[in-house]
């Protein structure tokens, strides 16, 4: 953070940018990016800097500040949900926990695969009796109600009662970004359980419950956080055992996905700490495959992407248990994703017309996405000298390319939590800073009104007073014109101002008469006098852009 007059300001946590548009004002306890839209006090920052709720949050700081909550802070019904589904979790993990230490051959198993004491107990490892409903008697016993217990993920409807849903399974928790357990993983381990249907897939994991949605979760992230900032790049594995792996072996910034790809809230949580990425892929055809999705949304994103290349049919946790130092190695000499595709494709397409062919279908869609003009040009003419083309032969194929490659399910739909805010049209800025100017800066009372009844005569009296009478609206327009002042810009009169916004609804009228015009056609009785229209309004357009000097507003 920089000090910016009475304020800070900062690269904002929440998008990408370059120049500082992230302001704190202490005075007002609140954030406001000028880039996203991003605003709010220390509650909605720490939430979404986090991923938390509420309560996550309010726990989050209180910790921080060395500050007890008691239940009687938390009032019943609403949110006081989902804190009653943690204390369900929390006594669920523990209760796996004290059962993994009774079962000596699940902790024989877990040591086989290379586990150690020291991680097991980190990560809180557990075990599920094969019983159907030991952790739930267990739960009701301690005062939780059944439907609660359910709502929580850990039971399933059965034709007279309800049944544990992790039976005679290794168990592996999942936390939110602050460390609470809010899901299970479980391996299926019980050899007497074999037969019994669906409920015996290798893994079995919680359903999507008012605290576990799992394309904003990644596992290990609360542990990885440290990880991120040492290493200045994440590694992303598919499953529990090679994240388990990679933290015993030191590559704490390991997380790892649960049979999906790459989801967008899942590297919105990895960008607030590095937009380095590392995937741990298999090379046969459907690793491959596999890390098209997770790759294209990463370019997308911004991130730079590299790929840990495994060959003979390992994971992870196989080489580490093995070799540690060979999957170091590994990780050294990963390769960026475009330079990997490439490698790869050339390997298994000996033929040179096939081969340019296929990385014109597979590898350009994935240097369409790279955001850096700079980056995007190396790989252009990286791709052009594998190919022995001319870098404009593959300019031009890229030019053909969709704006969303690859848009096959890779594009999640962002969460209502996790939404990002609607940045304001040209012309919805300038009568925010109109409506600052009116009423935080030192004005004539004559001033005012004249500039008032001007603002109302373009967008109407109704939205003139909908906009005032917003007091969070009228609130955030002070702290905006207070940072436009301390950044020592020159001042927007308010002259000005009403110019740029005649202008932009000069610009809008003009091209609701030109789709117009497009949609009717030349035969149609109206058109003429429609183009007269647009003729007399494009050349208002250009006077009053002569007039503002704002042709690059």
């Amino acid at each position: 953070m920089q000090k910016a007059g009475i304020n800070y300001k900062a690269n904002c946590p929440f998008h990408s940018e370059k120049t500082p548009s992230f302001f704190v004002s202490p005075s007002r306890n609140t954030f406001y990016c000028f880039g996203c839209g991003a605003k709010g006090d220390i509650f909605e920052f720490v939430q979404r800097f986090e991923g938390l709720d509420f309560q996550g949050a309010l726990r989050l700081l209180a910790q921080r500040a060395n500050v007890s909550l008691s239940t009687s802070t938390y009032q019943k019904g609403g949110k006081d949900e989902k804190e009653e589904l943690y204390k369900i979790m929390e006594e669920t993990c523990a209760f796996y926990e004290a059962q993994l230490q009774k079962r000596e051959d699940a902790q024989k198993y877990l040591r086989e695969r290379g586990l150690e004491e020291k991680i097991i107990k980190n990560f809180r490892i557990g075990f599920s009796p094969p019983e159907w409903r030991s952790a739930s008697l267990c739960l009701i016993e301690k005062g939780f109600k059944e439907k609660d217990i359910e709502k929580a993920g850990l039971t399933k409807a059965g034709n007279k009662s309800n049944y544990d849903r992790f039976r005679g399974r290794i168990m592996f928790p999942i936390m939110d970004p602050s460390g609470r357990v809010i899901a299970f993983s479980g391996r299926v381990f019980d050899k007497t359980l074999e037969g019994e249907g669906s409920d015996m897939a290798k893994y079995v994991n919680s359903p999507e419950t008012p605290l576990y949605h799992k394309s904003r979760i990644l596992y290990g992230f609360d542990k990885a956080k440290e990880g991120f900032r040492r290493f200045t790049y994440a590694i992303v594995v598919e499953g529990q055992m090679d994240l388990l792996m990679n933290h015993q072996a030191g590559f704490i910034n390991a997380v790892a996905l649960s049979g999906t790809a790459l989801a967008e809230e899942q590297l919105i949580l990895i960008k607030r700490f590095t937009d380095k990425l590392l995937l741990s892929l298999d090379a046969d055809v459907a690793g491959i495959s596999a890390s098209g999705k997770s790759a294209a949304i990463a370019l997308k994103k911004g991130f730079d992407v590299k790929v840990a290349h495994l060959k003979g049919g390992k994971d992870p946790a196989d080489i580490i248990k093995e070799n540690p130092a060979q999957w170091k190695e590994i990780i050294k000499k990963a390769k960026h994703v475009i330079q990997f595709y490439l490698d790869v494709l050339s390997e298994r397409v000996p033929d040179n017309r096939k081969f340019r062919m296929e990385v014109s279908k597979q590898v350009l869609p994935f240097v369409s996405l790279i955001q850096n003009a700079i980056d995007k040009a190396h790989f252009i003419d990286l791709v052009a000298k594998r190919l022995s083309v001319p870098v404009g032969a593959v300019e031009e194929e890229l030019s053909k390319i969709p704006e969303n490659p690859l848009n096959e399910g890779v594009y999640s739909q962002s969460s209502d939590n996790n939404k990002k805010e609607e940045k304001r049209s040209r012309k919805e800025t300038i009568i925010f800073n109109i409506i600052g100017h009116l009423n935080h800066l030192n004005l004539s009372l004559e001033a005012k009104d004249k500039s008032l009844a001007q603002l109302k005569n373009i967008i109407g009296e109704e939205n003139v007073f909908q906009r005032l009478k917003d007091k969070e609206y009228v609130s955030e327009t002070a702290f905006v014109t207070e940072v436009e002042a301390i950044l020592h810009q020159p001042e927007k009169t308010l002259k000005e101002l009403l110019t740029q916004l005649l202008l932009e609804d000069k610009k809008e009228k003009a091209e609701i008469i030109k789709k117009e015009m497009s949609r009717m056609g030349e035969a149609d009785v109206n058109y003429r006098e429609l183009a007269k229209q647009y003729q007399d309004i494009s050349r208002e357009i250009s006077e009053l852009q002569e007039k503002s000097k704002l042709n690059n507003f």
